[in-house]
């Protein structure tokens, strides 16, 4: 109990000096005001303040945390030499906002109607080359090719805005042509597929 009484006599003491250093800090001030030098410095120092909360004051928007929708994911391994229209399962998911990615299948199926970003990247060397294909339930929507003759390690990337329905599927696949050799995906640059859905 002592050792209480004695804690609280010190908090006191403490918010004594605390008001006592801030009542001194607000009389200076105030005394300056006039002083066009001081007068400029704490104008910038209120604006910098102000700049600092925005940001670290978090955005607030209308769309709740459980209405987004947004997948990537990237092959865990290299393809071998994939055919004609073989769909690419990208298996090693990060990030499935919405669950409407499905990995086994390489497939996105949509869970709500709207405008949707889709963006994918296809990692080829050597003699291979590839062309492959974002499809919205068959249709095409978007095509990328890359032929690195032999001479680099490269990569292609393709990107699609476009509107899908609700249930339409989503899916990267090769093309039915200009297809030789593996889809590679390593640590050193992944074969990945993302896509997320706009406001």
């Amino acid at each position: 109990m002592k050792k209480m009484s004695g804690l609280l006599s010190r908090q006191n003491v403490q918010e004594k000096l605390y008001r006592n250093l801030k009542d001194r800090l607000q009389n200076f001030m105030h005394s300056q005001e006039e002083n066009p030098v001081f007068a400029k410095a704490l104008k910038q120092h209120k604006e910098s303040l102000i700049r600092r909360e925005r940001l670290l004051v978090p955005v607030t928007t209308t769309a709740s945390l459980s209405n987004i929708v947004a997948f990537y994911a990237y092959l865990s391994k290299d393809v071998p030499s994939p055919s004609g229209h073989h769909i690419l399962t990208f298996d090693n998911v990060i990030t499935n906002a919405g669950n409407a990615y499905h990995p086994h299948s390489g497939t996105f199926i949509a869970p709500r109607s709207g405008f949707y970003v889709f963006t994918w990247t296809i990692r080829i060397f050597g003699t291979a080359h590839h062309s492959t294909e974002l499809l919205v339930n068959n249709n095409v929507a978007g095509s990328t090719y890359l032929d690195p003759a032999n001479t680099i390690d490269g990569s292609v990337t393709g990107t699609v805005v476009v509107h899908v329905d609700q249930g339409d599927d989503v899916l990267v696949r090769t093309l039915d042509r200009y297809y030789r050799g593996d889809i590679i995906s390593r640590f050193e640059g992944r074969s990945s597929f993302a896509g997320w859905a706009l406001a």
